[in-house]
This record gives structure tokens, C-alpha cells and sequence, in this order.
């Protein structure tokens, strides 16, 4: 994760997905940049509902596209509200 330089290194937002066919598995790791806006509970349901079903039919490719697509609408929605908050002014 770290070697490859995944996300913004300032930052620390990326966002690795790994999927082990033969040992049935899928990890996602993630920066602390961004554990606030993607908690594990989240990227789990996330795995559950969105990228299980079609791993588990063997569509890899599409259990894979489902679960990033599902957890960037999340992270930007996230991402949207916590800019939008700093911006507010305070009372």
C-alpha cells in the first residue's frame, strides 16, 4: 500500500482493494486521512451489499466496479458535507 504510493501521501487518503479468488477473500485497506469519512462498518456493509453478490456468481470484475463505485458516491458524499461544515461560519 504504502510502496506503491496509493492516494496523497499529505493527505494519507488512499484506498486499496484486494481480491484472493482462491482464498474467497476481499480486504479493503485505507489511509487515516480518510477512516472519519469511511469507517469500517461502511466498507463492510459496502462489501456486503454491493461487491458480494457478484463475487460470489464468479463476475469479479463487476463485484469489484460495484464496491468502488458504491464507496466513492459515499466518500465524495462525505467528502461534500465535511467541506461544506468548515465553510459554515460557527455562532
Amino acid at each position: 500500500f504504502n510502496a506503491w504510493g496509493i492516494g496523497d501521501a499529505a493527505r494519507n487518503d488512499g484506498m486499496l482493494m484486494l481480491l484472493s479468488v482462491r482464498d474467497r477473500e476481499v480486504w479493503i485497506t485505507i489511509g487515516e486521512g480518510i477512516e472519519g469519512l469511511l469507517p469500517p462498518a461502511i466498507l463492510g456493509n459496502v462489501l456486503d451489499t454491493a461487491a458480494l453478490p457478484f463475487l460470489m456468481d464468479g463476475n469479479y470484475e463487476a463485484g469489484l466496479h460495484s464496491a468502488v463505485a458504491g464507496l466513492y458516491a459515499i466518500y465524495a458524499e462525505s467528502r461534500g458535507a465535511a467541506e461544506k461544515d468548515a465553510a459554515s461560519p460557527t455562532p
